[in-house]
């Protein structure tokens, strides 16, 4: 069986094996426990409109396959998919007349931007019977805890597992600064998720 799995920096293969080190990242954990056949993609940066089409390229190809989106922070916009130039809302120009008028009509309002993002998720639920979140690094930088927290758990029907930084501890993560799992957040982020793929019975 195939398991295909799209995300961000945190599973962009690339990034680790440049930056941080070739130790196994908790896809390919995962895959080698239950002994599927993975297909990985992450780009460092993106929003969660590549990471979902990413998904969907993958999900042609295969529909049975189990799939797991790792989702990034609700804030990411990805100006050009084809050269992944990315950014946050924040840093966009503030003095264009796009802004301007998207502001006025409250787009880059949070519970907006959760409307937006969800409805992603629950299209990917639709496409993939064997679909399940990870909502990390964190569903919103700003909105760890709260609203946010139960409109996700609530709006969605498929399993997730809580966003990284809600349930590492400071020796799975890069250090520094840098809060990207390192080799023992790969490993506990993979013991969680082979253990939720098992308790629904996708493996």
């Amino acid at each position: 069986m195939k398991l295909y799995v799209s995300g961000d920096s945190f599973v962009d293969r690339h990034l680790y094996d440049i930056k941080y080190g070739n130790y196994p990242l908790w896809p390919e954990l995962v895959a080698e426990w239950a002994s599927l056949d993975l297909t990985l993609v992450g780009h460092s940066g993106c929003c969660n409109n590549v990471i979902f089409a990413k998904m969907t390229e993958m999900l042609f190809e295969d529909k049975d396959a189990i799939a797991i989106c790792s989702w990034t922070s609700f804030d990411r916009i990805s100006l050009n998919q084809n050269n992944m130039v990315n950014c946050n809302l924040s840093e966009l120009d503030t003095n264009s007349l796009l802004y301007t008028e998207l502001c006025n009509k409250g787009f880059f309002s949070r519970d907006e931007a959760d409307n937006r993002n969800v409805i992603l998720m629950k299209s990917f639920e639709l496409m993939c019977e064997k679909s399940f979140h990870i909502t990390g690094p964190y569903p919103w930088v700003r909105r760890k805890d709260g609203p946010h927290e139960s409109f996700l758990k609530e709006d969605l029907n498929r399993p997730q597992i809580d966003g990284f930084y809600s349930i590492a501890e400071p020796h799975h993560m890069i250090g520094n600064g840098d809060g990207h799992p390192n080799e023992a957040g790969h490993l506990m982020l993979a013991n969680k998720i082979y253990n939720l793929l098992e308790k629904h019975n996708a493996i």
